[in-house]
């Protein structure tokens, strides 16, 4: 223990007077002895308000038993070195730092020494430290985020309540431990280890931790402080913002992609015409890509300049809120010019993102669709006047029969010197021209009479080459590329020869200044349907037969009449416009189609598919099989028509036959059934009020089935096979016929077995 003896030395003075420490001495009662300058001026006393009282004066009063307990311990011989609070003369509360120790006073006397040193200022410092850091923490608490402090050794020095309850922990259990411990995320660990690693001050990163069994996502922060030794990590739980923002994604990406890969033209227009959406089968359609045209103008892109007036109208209507034009067709102008309709449904909605009314189009492209209706149209009409033709030459040839028949009959018994032969003549002559149009109109719609053979169409061509070169003129060249392995069809091979010559002689008049036809053959397969004059061609094998010319061409505005019968361009009395009609009848009734390409000063060509047959060609007969005169036998003549009816009796009685006549089937039944011991022909029309000649000769097969039948039509054999009213292969003699024709199918019939 120190012994200090006071001394009146002036070095001992000196030093008790100019220290910075406030000293004082006191007896072993706590009375004050003696004070330096430096407590005074501490204390705010002069010596004489200290000296000689007792030192608890200037401690607050609730420490009175404090340091009277202190004095007793210093003088026990234990020194003290403590902090406690005093009171300034003025009230003020001042922190002291104490050391006080016992010694010995000159009188011989124990007391002992206080040195004092004023912290006031740094405790308050301390103090208000303390309170900030419990302020920040408080703070940092009601973050709801993960907050740590960490030093360089990868240890916790701090956490947030946050922290504590996502973990289940203490702030206890972390302070110390290393980042990663009891379970913790490695993906965390290994974060701050690369941070703490690097030369960056400063971090943000997305992590994802498995915490209780899930796996979260976190977005982290750290900053280094205190020289880089330590940092602060905060780490917000982002997994919710995460889902949802993937969820966003997937239904915006699936919303694009409906848009994109919608089958139909979706756009986005702003105002007043500005492109801003433009999906890709709008780009399939337009030709133009979406970078083209976003931005530009709608209508000056894509509208026909007649209708741009219209659709500047529509858009600012549906701008306006009067939306009337869902479902309409309208043009649009496509990259390569063409032109194509679309059927548009509209509507009107606010964009979130850029605050504004844009209007969305959807449209189906009906193009195809309006093709489709004009040759639907197109179709129904050909049928129409098709009917009407057939229907037309079916009675003309009624009549013809007649005509004919009769000058038949009188010419037998007429001189050929007498001018009344030579009146018949003519009359015939334009009985056989009337024949030849009603040819034509059956052959348009497709009831003409047709006598279809395996062939090979090259055969056709061949066998109409000279006549083709006599019909042309010199200063146009025949060109044909035949096809040498070509697949066999079947078809008449004179009404093959009317198409090739009509479309010969259209092509010659189409080139007066001369130029080039050319024929070519060739098989094709078709693997898909093609539309061809109001219908379509199905996939198969077919022979191709393509004329081609280098002529005027067919202006585009007629291209869908030329089929159409009586239609033509020539001058009165230089064609009758049935030519075409005969081609487009006879390609049609031969289970072929027809296709026509042409453009003004470019030309035409026809293209004509025909199916192919697996059989071989077509052989005549025999000229020593030709039939025997038979023995002429009694006859029953079915027909409606009296004319008709009364030549073919009367032609068949001159002739030697014994004739019986019926008007109709239900008269050709009574007549049968009252003379069927003598009848072993009959001879009956097809189509016939009351009862029809297939249902007629049906019952009379009932009681008879050996008798011998020929039918007579105006038809051809498919229309009535098809309707039902013959059987394929049927022996049936067409109108307009000679009476040549009728006796020698008659003989037939009877020497056939």
């Amino acid at each position: 223990m120190l012994q200090t003896q006071i001394s009146q030395t002036n070095i001992y003075k000196t030093l008790f007077d100019v220290s910075p420490n406030g000293i004082l001495f006191a007896d072993i009662n706590g009375n004050i002895i003696d004070v330096n300058n430096a407590l005074c001026t501490l204390l705010g006393y002069p010596k004489e308000g200290l000296i000689g009282k007792h030192v608890s004066m200037v401690a607050p009063k609730k420490y009175a038993e404090a340091v009277e307990k202190n004095i007793k311990q210093i003088l026990s011989g234990t020194p003290l070195n403590h902090v406690v609070n005093s009171l300034s003369r003025s009230g003020e509360i001042l922190y002291l730092q104490l050391n006080e120790q016992k010694i010995e006073l000159e009188n011989g006397e124990p007391g002992f020494i206080s040195i004092s040193t004023n912290i006031t200022q740094q405790i308050l410092a301390e103090e208000s430290l303390e309170k900030e850091k419990t302020r920040i923490q408080a703070v940092l608490d009601s973050i709801p985020g993960e907050i740590s402090w960490i030093n360089s050794d990868l240890e916790y020095r701090g956490v947030n309540r946050f922290l504590c309850a996502r973990q289940n922990l203490e702030a206890g259990d972390f302070i110390g431990k290393k980042v990663g411990f009891a379970g913790q995320s490695k993906h965390f660990a290994k974060f701050v280890k690369d941070f703490m690693d690097s030369d960056e001050t400063s971090i943000k990163k997305e992590v994802t931790n498995f915490v209780h069994g899930e796996h979260i996502t976190y977005l982290l922060a750290g900053n280094k402080y205190n020289e880089s030794n330590s940092a602060a990590f905060v780490g917000f739980d982002i997994t919710n913002q995460k889902n949802a923002e993937k969820e966003l994604k997937r239904e915006k990406d699936f919303n694009r992609d409906v848009i994109q890969t919608a089958p139909t033209i979706i756009i986005t227009i702003d105002e007043p015409d500005l492109i801003v959406g433009f999906n890709n089968f709008a780009e399939k359609i337009t030709g133009y890509k979406r970078k083209e045209v976003v931005g530009k103008s709608w209508i000056e892109l894509f509208i026909p300049e007649a209708n741009r007036d219209k659709t500047t109208q529509v858009i600012n209507n549906i701008f306006n809120g009067r939306n009337k034009y869902d479902g309409i067709a309208a043009p649009i102008l496509t990259r390569d010019g063409k032109t194509r309709f679309i059927t548009w449904h509209n509507s009107l909605i606010k964009d979130p993102i850029r605050k504004r009314l844009s209007v969305v189009s959807i449209g189906v492209d009906v193009t195809e669709s309006k093709k489709l209706e004009a040759q639907l149209r197109h179709s129904l009409k050909m049928e129409a006047v098709g009917k009407l033709a057939g229907g037309i030459a079916h009675d003309f040839n009624n009549l013809l029969t007649v005509i004919r028949g009769y000058v038949e009959l009188i010419l037998m018994t007429e001189e050929k010197s007498t001018p009344v032969y030579a009146k018949l003549t003519q009359i015939d002559k334009a009985a056989k021209k009337a024949a030849g149009l009603t040819s034509q109109m059956l052959a348009f719609s497709r009831k003409q009479v047709l006598e279809p053979v395996v062939l090979d169409l090259n055969d056709v061509i061949n066998h109409l080459n000279q006549m083709l070169v006599r019909l042309i003129d010199e200063n146009i060249e025949l060109i044909t590329h035949l096809d040498p392995g070509l697949w066999h069809i079947k078809a008449d091979p004179n009404q093959l020869e009317q198409v090739i010559m009509n479309i010969v002689v259209n092509a010659r008049d189409a080139m007066p200044r001369g130029g080039k036809i050319i024929i070519q053959t060739e098989n094709i397969s078709l693997k898909n349907k093609i539309p061809v004059e109001g219908t379509e061609l199905n996939p198969g094998e077919y022979i191709l037969l393509v004329i081609q010319d280098t002529g005027e061409g067919i202006p585009r505005q007629i291209l869908d009449k030329i089929f159409e019968p009586f239609f033509t361009t020539k001058d009165t009395g230089k064609g009758t416009g049935l030519g075409l009609a005969t081609v487009y009848g006879i390609i049609r009734q031969s289970g072929g189609n027809i296709l026509v390409n042409s453009s003004l000063n470019e030309g035409t060509e026809f293209r004509i598919f025909l199916p192919r047959v697996k059989e071989k060609k077509h052989h005549a007969l025999p000229e020593d099989q030709i039939p025997q005169e038979p023995d002429l036998q009694p006859i029953l003549v079915v027909e409606d028509d009296s004319k008709v009816r009364a030549l073919v009796s009367e032609t068949l009685s001159g002739n030697g036959y014994k004739v019986y006549e019926a008007a109709n089937g239900e008269d050709g039944i009574r007549v049968f059934n009252a003379n069927k011991d003598k009848i072993k022909i009959i001879l009956t029309d097809v189509v016939m009020p009351k009862m029809d000649g297939h249902e007629f000769t049906t019952k009379i097969k009932e009681t008879n089935k050996d008798i011998k039948i020929l039918f007579m039509t105006g038809y051809a054999d498919q229309v009535v096979i098809k309707r039902g009213l013959l059987d394929s292969g049927t022996r049936l003699l067409h109108k307009p016929f000679t009476l040549a024709a009728l006796l020698s199918e008659l003989k037939k019939l009877q020497t056939a077995s």
